[in-house]
């Protein structure tokens, strides 16, 4: 496991909240915004991050900007889940 990565989720409560909702499905950036009463700004400035990690990724299948996670990161979560 990469402990760059691990440091990176631990080291902000919402990458790891959104990236936890992002492992069970796929999410617009306002629904998020909507299950974690947070300002879509800092939902839409961390999804960012977490496509730069490659830890989600934009939904090719939907038309509407759709993200999930990737499988490297429901890895990540489920090491920082432990």
């Amino acid at each position: 496991m990469d402990y760059e990565i691990l440091g990176f989720i631990k080291a902000n409560k919402h990458r790891h909240r959104i990236l936890e909702i992002l492992c069970s499905g796929f999410s617009t950036q306002r629904e998020i915004s909507h299950k974690l009463r947070i300002p879509e700004l800092i939902v839409v400035k961390t999804i960012d991050e977490l496509l730069r990690k490659e830890l989600v990724e934009k939904s090719k299948e939907r038309e509407e900007d759709k993200y999930i996670a990737t499988q490297k990161g429901k890895k990540t979560f489920r090491a920082v889940a432990k």
